[in-house]
């Protein structure tokens, strides 16, 4: 599928340049190239890619790229410009809290970094899926992961709490432990 074709979807976006002003420091390049859109079960190889080449993520099996394309593509988040994939937002309703939308992983490409393109991928799943709140777990040593989360807080104008949530032993092997995000409320589309 080309990008002329995904802009022609009811449910892509292309995004137009962005003003930054403020204490906002000015982004290295606009995401006004780029296209997002939910995935298709055919993009969870390409999901799993682009995870693989930029490090820095929990490289999850192919499998469980395929199921989230396949079984929750709603709550995911494929960005795209000219050259393919350049961004991903994996996340799911959750059962017990069904007015909040869980982010198990956001991966933006290393060509791509610094240009708002995380907070731009959460700002339209929040559109397109209307929760009341999103949620994240980040390890204490997650720097830009907190930030993401804190600056996506501050645009949306909403408020962040944090709280320890899964403990080092909780793992198997050597993993930190993670730091429970919330993020909310945000205006629903039902209301």
């Amino acid at each position: 599928m080309s990008v002329k074709q995904l802009n022609e979807s009811p449910n892509s976006l292309r995004l137009s340049p962005v003003q930054t002003s403020g204490n906002h420091p000015p982004r290295r390049d606009v995401t006004s190239d780029v296209v997002f859109r939910h995935p298709l079960p055919s993009d969870g190889k390409a999901m799993w890619s682009l995870v693989c080449d930029n490090g820095g993520l929990d490289l999850n099996s192919p499998y469980a790229y395929l199921m989230a394309c396949r079984n929750w593509p709603a709550t995911c988040v494929l960005a795209e410009d000219a050259d393919g994939p350049v961004g991903l937002v994996v996340a799911y309703r959750q059962a017990t809290r069904p007015q909040a939308l869980f982010v198990w992983q956001i991966g933006v490409a290393l060509r791509r970094r610094g240009t708002g393109l995380g907070s731009d991928m959460l700002a339209w799943l929040i559109k397109q899926d209307g929760p009341a709140f999103l949620e994240t777990t980040i390890t204490p040593t997650n720097s830009a992961s907190r930030a993401l989360f804190a600056g996506f807080a501050r645009r949306m104008g909403v408020g962040l709490t944090d709280c320890a949530w899964l403990n080092a032993d909780d793992f198997p092997g050597q993993h930190e432990g993670e730091d429970l995000f919330t993020i909310g409320p945000f205006k629903t589309n039902k209301e």
